[in-house]
C-alpha cells in the first residue's frame, strides 16, 4: 500500500498545503494502448485501482522461490528490442542488499553482453528487474560516483527470480516506457530459433507499391526489387545480415540504389541508401518483410500504405535506365557539364543547379558520371600530393581539390585521388580568378578518371554545405 502526498506549492500569493491523495479515488485513467512510436494515452475504463491488504500485496509482488540457473526471454512485440530475447544465464554475482542473482546474455550481432538484475540491490526503493548493458557491480560503482547507466527494459517486483515477476515488462523507446504484454520470462533454455529466414521461400523479385511522400521524390520505393546476398551499400554503412538482401537499382526517377535488409541485431527490416537510413518496420508481424503492415520513416512518420507483393513480381516490373550508348565524339568533355544536388538529412532536396565548369586538357575526353557523393579532404591529415597520405575515404566518391592547396601540379593531385579510388574530381580554381579555365596537362602523369574545374566560390559553397550544415552534395557529369 502506498500513500501519496502533494507537497506545499506556492501559486501567486496562495499556498496550497499538503493534500492527501489516494489514487484509487481516481476513476478516469488513461493508459498507453499497445506499442506505439509516440505515446498516445487514451481513456481506459478497464484500468481500476483498488485497496488491498498488506499481506495480499506482499504475496503478489514478492516470492521466496529459488532463482533458476537459466531463464528464457521471448515474445517481444517491437523488433527494436528483439535483441534482448534469448537464453540468460546466472553470472554468479548476487546483490549486496537482498542477494538476488544477476543474469547475462551475449548478443553476437553487436558483440555486447547484456545483464538482468534487480535494481533494489542499488536503490531499495526501486524494486524492479532491469535489462541493461552494465553489470550490477559496474552499476553500483557508477551510482556511488553520481553517474548513471542506460536501461532497455524493466519489470517491477521484489521476486527472487525474473521469471516470477508478474508486473509485466516495459521497454524504453524514444519518449518513455511501453508495456509489452507479450514478453515472457520463463525458467530454462530457449528453444532454437532459426534467425536466417531459411523457412521462407524468398522470391527473386518483390514489388512495392506506395504513394507519393512529402520530401521524397515520387515513387521513391515503387517498383521491383532484386534479391542478392550482398550490396556495396552494406560496406559503406557497416551492415550485415543472415537474411537475403533486396535492392532497387538506380533509375530515371531515383539516381541511386536503395536496399532492403534485415537488421539481425534489432530484428527489423530496414531501407538504406547512399544518404543513410530511410525507413524500417518496428513491429513484429512475421519473418518476412511482406508481413509488415506499418513502416516508419526516419522522422517517425507512419507509412501505412505500403503494399509489398512477393508473389507476382517479375523482372518486367523493374524501373531501369535505358541502355547507355558507348561514348562518341559528339559526347566530349567540351560539351559536358556538372550537375549539383544538395540534399538535407531528411532526404529533401535543398538546392539543384549547374555551375560553370571547364574541361581538363588530358584524358578522358569523353565521359558521363552518375550521381555520386562529393567529399572533402581533411587538411589536418590529408596531403593532396602524396597518395600514401590520404586518410579520408574517397573511394567511389567525387573528391573536391583546390588549385592553391598542395605543392604539386593539378594533374598530379588528380593522380593521387585516382590512386585512392576516387571516381572523379572537381578542381577549385584559385580564389579571385575571374573565370573558370581548363585544367592544363603537365605531361608527367597519366590518369583515367574524369575531372572538371569550377570556381573557388562554388567550391566554398559546397564545402560549407557539407561541413557546416551537414548536407550531402551529389555530383553528376552529363553531356549536352
Amino acid at each position: 500500500n502506498y500513500t501519496y502526498f502533494l507537497n506545499s506549492t506556492v501559486i501567486g500569493n496562495t499556498t496550497i498545503g499538503e493534500l492527501l491523495l489516494e489514487p484509487q479515488i481516481c476513476t478516469n485513467w488513461s493508459t498507453q494502448r499497445g506499442f506505439e512510436v509516440y505515446p498516445n494515452l487514451v481513456y481506459d475504463p478497464t484500468f481500476i485501482l483498488e485497496t488491498a491488504a498488506d499481506e495480499q500485496c506482499t504475496s503478489q509482488c514478492t516470492s521466496t522461490e529459488d532463482a533458476p540457473e537459466t531463464v528464457c526471454l521471448s515474445g517481444v512485440t517491437n523488433n527494436l528490442h528483439g535483441f534482448v530475447e534469448g537464453t540468460w544465464n546466472k553470472t554468479g554475482a548476487v546483490g549486496p542488499v537482498f542477494g538476488m542473482p544477476e543474469y547475462s546474455t551475449f548478443v553476437e550481432a553487436e558483440n555486447i553482453t547484456l545483464y538482468m538484475w534487480n535494481y533494489a540491490e542499488v536503490t531499495p526503493v526501486f524494486p524492479e528487474w532491469i535489462i541493461t548493458d552494465t553489470s550490477m557491480a559496474e552499476s553500483i560503482a557508477l551510482r556511488e560516483n553520481g553517474s548513471y547507466f542506460g536501461v532497455y527494459g524493466l519489470c517491477q517486483s521484489m521476486t527472487n527470480s525474473p521469471a516470477d515477476c508478474q508486473g509485466g515488462w516495459n521497454l524504453y523507446f524514444i519518449h518513455g516506457w511501453f508495456h509489452d504484454e507479450t514478453v515472457v520470462v520463463e525458467e530454462g533454455v530457449c528453444p532454437f530459433v532459426n534467425d536466417t529466414g531459411a523457412s521462407v521461400d524468398w522470391p527473386e523479385y518483390v514489388c512495392i507499391d506506395d504513394t507519393f511522400r512529402p520530401n521524397l521524390p515520387p515513387s521513391y520505393y515503387y517498383g521491383a526489387w532484386i534479391q542478392t546476398t550482398h550490396h556495396p551499400l552494406m560496406d559503406e554503412w557497416g551492415l550485415t545480415t543472415n537474411y537475403p538482401v533486396y535492392f532497387k537499382p538506380a533509375n530515371p526517377l531515383i539516381d541511386w540504389d536503395i536496399i532492403l535488409l534485415h537488421n539481425d541485431y534489432y530484428g527489423t527490416w530496414e531501407f538504406w541508401e547512399a544518404l543513410g537510413f530511410s525507413a524500417y518496420c518496428p513491429l513484429n508481424y512475421g519473418e518476412s518483410f511482406a508481413d509488415c503492415v506499418q513502416w516508419v520513416g526516419w522522422n517517425g512518420a507512419w507509412y501505412e500504405d505500403f503494399v509489398i507483393d512477393d508473389e507476382n513480381c517479375t523482372e518486367a516490373n523493374l524501373i531501369t535506365f535505358a541502355p547507355t550508348p558507348a561514348p562518341t565524339e559528339a559526347c566530349t568533355a567540351l560539351q559536358a557539364f556538372v550537375n549539383v544536388v544538395t540534399v538535407a538529412a531528411n532526404l529533401s532536396v535543398v538546392a539543384a543547379h549547374t555551375p560553370e565548369s571547364a574541361q581538363a586538357l588530358f584524358p578522358p575526353y569523353s565521359y558521363e558520371l552518375p550521381q555520386t557523393e562529393l567529399v572533402l579532404l581533411n587538411a589536418a591529415v590529408d596531403d593532396a600530393c602524396d597518395a600514401t597520405q590520404i586518410s579520408t575515404n574517397i573511394s567511389g566518391k567525387v573528391v573536391l581539390l583546390f588549385e592553391d592547396v598542395g605543392s604539386c601540379s593539378d594533374h598530379y593531385k588528380v593522380l593521387v585521388a585516382e590512386q585512392n579510388g576516387a571516381a572523379a574530381a572537381l578542381l577549385a580554381r584559385i580564389s579571385g580568378s575571374p573565370d573558370v579555365q581548363p585544367i592544363v596537362d603537365d605531361n608527367e602523369v597519366n590518369t583515367s578518371i574524369p575531372v572538371r574545374a569550377i570556381s573557388f566560390a562554388q567550391a566554398e559553397g559546397y564545402a560549407d554545405a557539407i561541413n557546416a550544415r551537414g548536407y550531402r552534395v551529389m555530383i553528376s557529369f552529363a553531356c549536352f
